[in-house]
Protein backbone atom coordinates (compact mmCIF):
# COMPACT_ATOMS: atom_id res chain seq x y z
CA UNK A 1 0.00 0.00 0.00
CA UNK A 2 2.80 2.23 -0.75
CA UNK A 3 1.91 5.84 -1.83
CA UNK A 4 3.90 8.68 -2.93
CA UNK A 5 2.54 12.31 -2.73
CA UNK A 6 3.94 14.76 -4.66
CA UNK A 7 4.59 18.06 -2.82
CA UNK A 8 3.67 21.43 -5.48
CA UNK A 9 5.67 24.77 -5.17
CA UNK A 10 3.16 27.16 -4.39
CA UNK A 11 4.53 29.27 -7.40
CA UNK A 12 4.50 25.96 -9.39
CA UNK A 13 7.74 24.53 -11.28
CA UNK A 14 10.89 23.89 -8.70
CA UNK A 15 11.99 26.12 -5.98
CA UNK A 16 13.66 28.93 -7.59
CA UNK A 17 14.95 30.37 -4.57
CA UNK A 18 18.94 29.80 -4.65
CA UNK A 19 19.34 29.75 -0.88
CA UNK A 20 16.38 27.52 -0.32
CA UNK A 21 17.49 25.07 -2.83
CA UNK A 22 20.80 24.83 -1.61
CA UNK A 23 19.35 24.61 1.83
CA UNK A 24 17.59 21.68 0.71
CA UNK A 25 20.23 19.89 -0.92
CA UNK A 26 22.88 20.22 2.00
CA UNK A 27 19.80 18.93 4.44
CA UNK A 28 19.37 15.54 2.14
CA UNK A 29 23.35 15.82 1.87
CA UNK A 30 23.79 15.50 5.46
CA UNK A 31 20.70 12.90 5.92
CA UNK A 32 22.56 10.58 3.01
CA UNK A 33 25.99 10.71 5.10
CA UNK A 34 24.48 10.11 8.93
CA UNK A 35 22.41 7.17 6.98
CA UNK A 36 25.66 5.58 5.14
CA UNK A 37 28.85 7.16 6.16
CA UNK A 38 31.19 6.14 9.14
CA UNK A 39 30.95 9.38 12.03
CA UNK A 40 34.46 9.46 12.29
CA UNK A 41 34.51 10.96 8.67
CA UNK A 42 32.45 13.73 9.74
CA UNK A 43 34.88 16.63 10.25
CA UNK A 44 36.13 15.96 6.86
CA UNK A 45 32.93 16.04 5.48
CA UNK A 46 32.13 19.48 7.02
CA UNK A 47 35.32 20.95 5.77
CA UNK A 48 34.62 20.07 2.29
CA UNK A 49 31.00 21.10 2.57
CA UNK A 50 32.02 24.23 3.98
CA UNK A 51 34.23 24.88 1.43
CA UNK A 52 31.40 23.81 -1.74
CA UNK A 53 29.10 25.92 0.24
CA UNK A 54 31.07 29.04 0.15
CA UNK A 55 31.92 28.78 -3.29
CA UNK A 56 28.29 28.08 -4.82
CA UNK A 57 27.21 31.29 -2.70
CA UNK A 58 29.95 33.72 -4.25
CA UNK A 59 29.08 32.79 -7.69
CA UNK A 60 25.66 32.42 -7.48
CA UNK A 61 24.43 35.60 -5.51
CA UNK A 62 25.84 38.86 -4.85
CA UNK A 63 24.24 40.41 -1.69
CA UNK A 64 23.39 38.57 1.39
CA UNK A 65 26.21 36.29 1.09
CA UNK A 66 27.05 35.48 4.87
CA UNK A 67 23.73 34.99 5.90
CA UNK A 68 23.52 32.12 2.62
CA UNK A 69 26.33 30.41 3.48
CA UNK A 70 25.07 30.02 7.05
CA UNK A 71 21.30 29.28 6.30
CA UNK A 72 22.71 26.91 4.05
CA UNK A 73 25.26 25.63 6.64
CA UNK A 74 22.82 25.06 8.96
CA UNK A 75 20.17 22.78 6.60
CA UNK A 76 23.39 20.38 6.40
CA UNK A 77 23.62 20.49 10.20
CA UNK A 78 20.18 19.81 10.74
CA UNK A 79 19.95 16.98 8.15
CA UNK A 80 22.37 14.96 9.80
CA UNK A 81 21.76 15.42 13.37
CA UNK A 82 18.34 14.41 12.50
CA UNK A 83 19.51 11.31 10.87
CA UNK A 84 22.21 10.50 13.63
CA UNK A 85 19.50 10.84 16.71
CA UNK A 86 17.40 8.38 15.10
CA UNK A 87 19.99 5.46 14.10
Amino acid sequence: NAAVKHLINSTGGCRADFSNRQYFKMHNLGLFFAKHKAAILFPLFIVFQVATIVKRVFVNMKKERLNACWFIFCGLIKGYFITSKTQ
